[in-house]
């Protein structure tokens, strides 16, 4: 017994099945075959070729009236991401130091330097 459809079928979609079933059974042994494998891939390698030769031309041109190529761009793009990432870095690194530094004030007569920090001759830098 059939199966009904759950929903119903257009008439525009059963001319379709009927020619998709048509073509169908004509090409798909074409395309099944050793040589159109082959003729697709060197399609895809000539295509690849001719695209990576154009996209070289177009950035030429590019470059000579002064205009950005997507490369451009993109290297543009991920050196400002790389740049934005240390910014956030440094910032929480800061507000880090900010925080301990307000927890821990110096005392009366303390220096905020550091440890590692050495003093400041004041003495000898006049003297430069």
């Amino acid at each position: 017994m059939a199966q009904t459809p759950k929903y119903p079928t257009s008439p525009l979609r059963k001319v379709f099945n009927v020619a998709e079933q048509a073509v169908a059974t004509r090409v798909e042994p074409l395309v099944q075959s050793g040589g159109f494998a082959t003729a697709m891939s060197r399609y895809v390698a000539i295509n690849r070729r001719v695209g990576r030769t154009l996209s070289r031309v177009a950035g030429g041109v590019l470059h000579l009236v002064s205009i950005p190529t997507t490369t451009d761009v993109t290297r543009l793009h991920e050196h400002l991401n790389a740049v934005d990432r240390q910014l956030g870095l440094l910032t929480r690194e800061l507000e880090t130091k900010s925080a301990s530094r307000q927890e821990n004030p110096p005392g009366p007569g303390k220096s905020r330097r550091g440890p590692d920090e050495e003093p400041i001759d004041i003495a000898s830098s006049e003297e430069d």
